[in-house]
């Protein structure tokens, strides 16, 4: 396995789950840890072993920022004015 982080088959922690079934091949990766999974390539080599013959299979997991332009900010709700706080007037 190659990328940014290359400790991506098997991981689970507060914000990262990944798992691989060698029983049916599936394999899904979760996370919102930008620092150690940022966004990248990241490039898997499966080989299958029996016996004396091997088959080597790769593929490419490409992760994405889904929020690259993202800004936040806050407007002032407070605006500064003076209020006047009297009784009604009674006619």
């Amino acid at each position: 396995m190659s990328g940014p982080n290359s400790d991506v088959c098997s991981k689970t922690d507060g914000d990262t789950v990944a798992t691989f079934s060698p029983t049916t091949g599936d394999y899904s990766f979760i996370s919102i840890d930008k620092v150690n999974y940022p966004p990248g390539e990241y490039e898997f080599t499966i080989t299958g072993t029996v016996g004396l013959k091997s088959v080597t299979a790769t593929f490419v997991m490409t992760l994405v920022d889904p929020c690259p332009t993202t800004q936040l900010t806050i407007h002032n709700p407070f605006v500064d004015k003076t209020y006047i706080l009297r009784d009604p007037q009674i006619d």
